[in-house]
């Protein structure tokens, strides 16, 4: 296994929308220290957005849960949470590598199909349509084969989030597996809920 790399606490690697109308790139960490300098996101998709949202939101909920409508208008009145989430964060500093290591952020390290099969990282780019229909598409060649690790990252946590249900290719150990198929489990939360996105990302 090789040594973890890729922090998602300190690379840049979420696209943020700064007041003065500028565009720059952030790591969880920075984006909490900074929350009076940022407008906004500013991913490629609006359910891009959204799902870097929800994880934000996610650590949030998990360090001041509001338990009834004074919590809410008290948390409100106070401001997000931003020295609790930093801790939180650094606490498990190890589960936010995105790459090696034992707990890879959002992956499971040991995950694989019985022919130890790989498919191509086009698969979880939501925009990109199959080879054969790609006429119109934004990417295509390397563009579509290569990505930099921070919109990996991004990709990553969109899909976690927006995943179609679907036959997939059944994982080593699987009982559920039949002739190396997994059966459709039911699409991801965010597609459960149709969070589609609109203007700024809501």
């Amino acid at each position: 296994m090789k040594n973890p790399e890729y922090n998602l606490l300190d690379e840049p690697w979420i696209p943020v929308r700064l007041l003065d109308g500028s565009v720059t790139e952030v790591g969880l960490l920075e984006l909490l220290q900074r929350t009076t300098d940022i407008a906004d996101l500013a991913c490629e998709l609006p359910t891009q957005s959204i799902a870097i949202q929800r994880l934000i939101l996610a650590v949030a909920y998990r360090v001041a849960t509001p338990r009834d409508m004074h919590d809410w208008a008290r948390q409100w009145d106070q401001g997000a949470p931003t020295d609790q989430m930093i801790e939180y964060l650094e606490r498990w500093r190890d589960r936010f590598f995105l790459f090696g290591g034992e707990y890879p952020f959002m992956q499971v390290a040991d995950l694989k199909t019985a022919k130890d099969e790989a498919k191509p990282l086009s698969v979880i780019i939501a925009n990109l349509p199959k080879e054969e229909k790609r006429l119109f598409s934004s990417r295509s060649g390397a563009g579509a084969d290569w990505m930099s690790a921070a919109e990996a990252a991004r990709w990553l946590v969109h899909v976690q989030n927006y995943d179609s249900s679907g036959i997939r290719s059944g994982a080593e150990g699987d009982p559920k597996a039949s002739a190396g198929r997994g059966s459709p489990i039911g699409p991801a939360w965010c597609a459960q809920l149709g969070i589609v996105g609109g203007v700024n990302g809501w």
